[in-house]
């Protein structure tokens, strides 16, 4: 249990979302999927990513899906990637904290 500004928070259930958004592009991916709210599939979440291992991309993807932050569809015969609910939630908060991060870091993007 944690205590912060008088809110009590217990955070065993937070585990398995910690531990899986730490993982190297698990971040990425949820703000790729918020971008792209109708999905897309694999090859196009590649694409965002240069240089990225497919194979992990692919272990990512699985493990976002088994703890309901992506959910995986049939589109017209097209295997695509969308956000739940719960990830969208998720990318809400996510979103301020890789711009803090840009802030931080002192990187900026330029379009």
């Amino acid at each position: 249990m944690i205590t912060v500004d008088g809110v009590t928070v217990c955070i065993d259930p937070s585990l398995p979302l910690f531990n899986e958004m730490g993982r190297k592009y698990s971040m990425i991916i949820v703000a790729i999927l918020r971008q792209k709210e109708e999905g897309i599939n694999f090859n196009q979440i590649i694409s965002f990513i240069p240089f990225s291992s497919t194979t992990i991309i692919s272990r990512r993807l699985k493990k976002l899906a088994e703890i309901g932050i992506i959910e995986k569809l049939n589109s017209d015969g097209h295997l695509i990637y969308k956000l739940t609910k719960f990830g969208k939630e998720l990318s809400d908060l996510l979103v301020p904290l890789m711009h803090l991060a840009e802030i931080h870091y002192g990187v900026k993007v330029t379009e």
